[in-house]
């Protein structure tokens, strides 16, 4: 299955490149995407990554494909602001799987897609998880 991991400036690099880390390591094809005009893309602690390519380039979304969403403020902020993120996060919600980190959640709040399922988040985003059930497991 294809995975995209989705950087934007100041993104949490351990909930980025721990997950791509452990995913390679299992086999899977992973591509880390810049929503950056570059595939420059500077953590939130000051970290700048080459991504593998960035958003505008990227195919339409088909087939089953697995959408991660690292936290990090300003970017999750970033990532929820982004359309090419969006079409992403609608395709693997109907067509795949979808993972968001930390504060990242909420992007998925948002857009309603956590409605009825368990979730948990950076303390402080939990008002954006729109009809989720709130974990007590921390």
């Amino acid at each position: 299955m294809k995975t995209y991991i989705f950087l934007a400036n100041g993104f949490e690099e351990v909930e980025a490149l721990a997950p791509w880390d452990l995913l390679l390591r299992a086999g899977l094809d992973v591509t880390l995407v810049s929503i950056n005009e570059t595939t420059e893309v500077k953590g939130t602690h000051g970290l700048s990554v080459k991504a593998d390519m960035t958003a505008a380039e990227l195919p339409e979304p088909e087939g089953e494909i697995c959408t991660v969403l690292p936290g990090g403020l300003p970017g999750s902020s970033n990532l929820d602001e982004n359309g090419i993120v969006d079409k992403y996060i609608a395709h693997s919600a109907s067509n795949g799987h979808l993972a968001a980190i930390c504060a990242a959640p909420f992007v998925l709040g948002r857009r309603g897609l956590l409605e009825g399922l368990e979730a948990i988040c950076y303390p402080g985003f939990e008002d954006e998880l729109k009809g989720a059930v709130i974990s007590e497991r921390r």
